[in-house]
């Protein structure tokens, strides 16, 4: 004890008598009452007799050497063992600790009993801070900046009959300082400025008094100088570098000496720094010109560990300039090591796999660097560190970080420490725990095991079935693989699984079953994994196809005789699906199209069982004899049926010497929407007699619905022919009729034609589910292209059954049946250039009768139907042109394709295609949107 208090003396020593200057702020009263403060009857501090004892003048171990300085007192609070603590806050002095105030009771109450004299009593104590004002050099008629003097009553008693005269000559006083008591702890403020009225020093004092023998004297300071005198002032007059560590160097502050005058300040004289102060700055010259500034800059480097106060003066251009400057030596800091988070558990890991890493941050929250930083790990072994950016030092509120993770050897738990030394410090210890866990395991099982799909006739596809795999095990399923002993007939489609499946989870895939020959098949669908294999068992039944059978009635068709040039009684073909199965890809060819007229077909390329279509057949022999022609329909499977038709033409000379026409006795005009107008048709006229025919006229008994134009009929020789057109624009849905008259100077004159059509109601946009896509195929090998809406050839088309087949990614919209404003579209099909058969499509009446009459090429059906364009190429906004390239005959055989994309036709064309269709462009339908 002894040795420690001696080193509270050494270091409170220089501080010995400083305190008369301070004795007007404190109370001796309350100092001797914190000296000999009481806990249960007992003194604390040291007041007691090892210590100090209980009377200050007693100078036991040399207290009075020091007692007159209040942070001495703090000082032996702060460094001796025996007194650390002592004046904290919620100790023994209460709440608040032993305040500022009170360590500057304790040292009057020490400073009074080293005089041997008790506290005074109680009585007022009247100051001033700062107790002068200095104004310097100030031009006469002009006024200062203000200066403030604050007036404070630190006694034990109020100060009465305060008096506080007007100010000086040249000085103007105002401030808070008015009532004539000043109360205890009290303050108020006198505010001067300096206004010369003439030329000259100032120096007046200023003495405020009052009770108790108030006696406060300020001085006044300032020089009136005319307009051409300096004025050098400097900011600030009071630096503070508070607490600096004993050994280093505060940051610099800076003091500004400014020249405000109109004249320059000589003499200037900047002395060295006071002791422990540097300084440094551009302040070197005697001469401070007008306008003009310079700076004096300090740092602060104690040497000890106490309180440093100097003042340093700058004279010059008429003025003295005070800088007061303060610090305090502080002891050293030192380091201080911390642990972010101070424990780490990872819970649960799988023994042999590796946690999660955790990030763990070493800081240094001490005031000093922390050196000679080692970590040791209790257990490097499981509990991993990596990533680690620590040195062997830490600067002061710095950290660095490094990664922890666990990996467990064996099942249980595990225990372990990271301890963190440095030098001088506390070691840092951080707890590391975790459990280790047998490895979990995969579980599949599948749904259903048995998957049966009965009975699915041949060459057709059952409903899918789905088949269901779950993971129900604790670990992640690897190694995932299909094996199907059938793939060919149990098709697997929309599989979802892959080669994993997590613990939890499940996937699907779909199985449907394709007979491809009639019988009982099994099947086995093994799902293997790393853990194990699942088998499905699959079966089902291939039953027999069922077949179409097509028949007609009448079988034969024999017109009998008709005159050559007319038209015989329309005859009603039916056609019936006796069988068991939809008939498809149906195609009609016929003989002899030019006499044996087909017309009015509602036959396409598919007849459900059971159901039947009709067509009409008119004969029209060009010549006189007979005549035989065969209805002939193919469909798919080979299947065939064939209808015989016969006629004889026969003529009536007419008298010789006499001209006689020839012509049809009826003509049927295509089935018309209501609102339009059918394709004009072509009737001849031919003279059959041996002199020339003049026609008069020809006329329509219903001009309005059958109009008759573009006559090349006036005079007709003999034996040659003439035609005129028939357009049909029906007013009334259903049958519509009219007598069309050729009167002329030949023999039977006027002759007449039955004309008959059909007016369709409608004229609205055909519904939705009237509009599918016709998809576009390739054949590479042919370099041939094919399109088609029909479902069964896009469904033989896809699976391979019509070999060389791929889809070109292209399609647009067709209707699939008839409504108002809609064209058929005729479908022809061609064996006449070897093995590159090829397919023709047109919506254009004319054309389609044309192509009719080619022996090349066979008739199939109207397979869909479209809006036909204007003469200009143009299509209605709801549609989209339909553009058609023919490939001139290259290769070797004809072929057209078709397509609403500009880019492909410009593609064809380049090829060498030639565009076909309305316009200058080239289409030929227009498709719905």
């Amino acid at each position: 004890m002894k040795r420690v208090l001696r080193l509270l003396l050494a270091l409170l020593a220089p501080a010995a008598l400083v305190w008369s200057s301070f004795a007007a702020a404190q109370n001796c009263t309350n100092g001797n009452n914190l000296y000999h403060k009481q806990v249960s009857g007992a003194l604390v501090g040291c007041a007691n007799s090892s210590c100090h004892g209980n009377d200050p003048k007693n100078n036991m171990n040399g207290i009075l050497d020091s007692g007159q300085q209040a942070n001495g007192i703090q000082a032996a609070l702060d460094s001796v063992s025996e007194m650390s603590g002592l004046g904290s806050p919620g100790g023994v002095y209460g709440p608040s600790g032993l305040t500022g105030s009170d360590l500057d009771d304790l040292a009057l109450y020490i400073w009074y009993r080293a005089g041997n004299q008790s506290c005074p009593a109680p009585g007022p104590a009247v100051s001033a801070n700062p107790t002068s004002a200095a104004f310097g050099n100030v031009n006469v008629g002009s006024s200062s900046a203000p200066q403030t003097i604050t007036i404070t009553n630190n006694g034990s008693g109020a100060a009465s009959s305060m008096v506080y005269p007007a100010a000086p000559t040249g000085f103007t006083k105002s401030g808070t300082c008015a009532s004539s008591t000043l109360g205890i702890g009290a303050s108020c403020t006198v505010i001067f400025t300096f206004s010369p009225g003439s030329a000259g020093a100032f120096n007046p004092t200023y003495t405020i008094t009052g009770s108790g023998g108030t006696n406060v004297p300020i001085s006044l300071s300032g020089t009136g100088v005319s307009a051409s005198a300096p004025n050098v002032t400097a900011a600030p007059t009071t630096l503070a570098y508070g607490n600096v560590n004993v050994g280093s160097t505060s940051s610099p502050q800076t003091v500004t000496v400014s020249n405000t005058g109109t004249a320059a300040a000589t003499n200037m004289t900047y002395p060295a720094a006071p002791a422990k102060f540097n300084k440094s700055g551009t302040c070197s010259s005697a001469t401070l010109n007008p306008g003009s500034s310079c700076t004096v800059i300090f740092t602060y480097s104690p040497t000890t560990a106490v309180a440093d106060n100097a003042t340093y003066t700058i004279t010059g251009g008429g003025a003295t300039l005070n800088i007061n400057l303060s610090g305090t030596g502080a002891a050293a800091a030192s380091p201080n090591l911390t642990a972010l988070p101070g424990s780490i558990s990872f819970g649960s890991i799988v023994v042999g796999s590796t946690s999660p890493t955790q990030t763990l941050t070493i800081g240094n929250a001490g005031g000093a660097q922390a050196n000679g930083i080692s970590m040791s790990n209790g257990n490097a072994a499981e509990f991993l560190v990596t990533g680690s950016n620590c040195g062997a030092t830490l600067a002061p509120g710095a950290s660095c970080t490094m990664n922890v993770a666990y990996k467990p050897s064996g099942a249980g738990s595990d225990n372990a420490n990271l301890n963190f030394t440095y030098t001088g410090g506390v070691p840092v210890v951080v707890s590391m725990s975790g459990t280790g866990t047998a490895a979990a395991t995969a579980n599949l099982i599948v749904a259903p095991p048995t998957v049966s799909f009965g009975s699915i006739t041949v060459n057709s596809t059952s409903a899918a079935q789905t088949v269901t795999l779950s993971n129900t095990g604790s670990a992640q399923a690897t190694g995932i693989a299909f094996a199907n002993s059938n793939a060919t007939e149990f098709v697997v489609s929309a599989n979802t699984c892959g080669a994993t499946l997590n613990a939890g989870a499940s996937c699907t895939l779909n199985v449907a079953y394709a007979p491809n020959a009639a019988g009982a098949d099994n099947a086995t669908l093994t799902i293997n994994s790393a853990g194990g294999s699942q088998v499905v068992s699959l079966s089902g039944t291939g039953t027999s196809a069922a077949s179409p059978s097509l028949s007609a009635a009448p079988p034969i068709a024999a017109f009998g005789n008709v005159n050559v040039g007319q038209s015989s009684s329309p005859m009603t073909v039916t056609v019936n699906n006796t069988g068991t199965g939809m008939a498809t890809g149906i195609a009609m060819s016929n003989s002899n199209s030019g006499e044996f007229v087909v017309s009015g077909s509602t036959c396409g390329a598919t007849l459900n069982p059971g159901a039947s279509c009709a067509l009409t057949v008119t004969y029209t022999p060009s010549a006189a004899g007979g005549d035989n022609a065969t209805l002939t329909w193919n469909y798919a499977g080979g299947g065939s049926l064939s209808v015989s038709m016969s006629g004889a033409g026969t003529t009536v000379a007419p008298p010789p010497g006499t001209g006689q026409l020839s012509m049809a006795s009826s003509v049927a005009m295509p089935d018309t929407t209501l609102g339009t107008t059918s394709a004009p048709r072509a009737v001849t006229l031919s003279n059959t007699g041996t002199v020339a025919v003049t026609v008069n006229s020809i006329t329509s008994s219903n001009a309005g619905e059958f109009a008759v134009s573009g006559s090349t009929c006036s005079s007709v020789a003999a034996g040659a022919a003439c035609s005129f057109n028939i357009t049909f624009a029906p007013s009334a849905a259903g049958a519509r009729s009219a007598t069309v008259t050729i009167a002329s100077n030949g023999n039977g004159s006027p002759q007449s034609i039955a004309v008959s059509g059909t007016g369709l109601s409608g004229g609205t946009t055909p519904p939705p589910n009237n509009v599918v896509a016709a998809i576009e195929y390739y054949h590479a090998a042919f370099d041939h292209y094919f399109m088609t809406s029909i479902a069964d050839e896009i469904t033989k088309l896809d699976n391979g059954t019509f070999v060389g087949w791929t889809r070109t990614g292209r399609q647009f919209n067709v209707n699939q049946s008839i409504a108002q404003g809609l064209a058929a579209v005729c479908r022809f099909f061609s064996t006449a250039f070897g093995v590159k058969s090829s397919h023709f499509y047109t919506p254009d009446a004319p054309e389609c009768a044309t192509v009719k009459a080619n022996p090349n090429w066979q008739f199939e059906a109207e397979v869909f139907f479209t809006t036909s364009p204007a003469f200009d190429g143009s299509c209605p906004s709801n549609s989209n042109p339909v553009y058609r390239v023919y490939n001139n005959g290259l290769g070797g055989a004809p072929n057209h394709r078709y397509t609403t994309d500009l880019a492909v036709r410009g593609q064809m064309l380049a090829l060498g295609w030639i565009a076909e269709g309305y316009g200058s462009i080239g289409v030929i339908m227009c498709a719905p949107k």
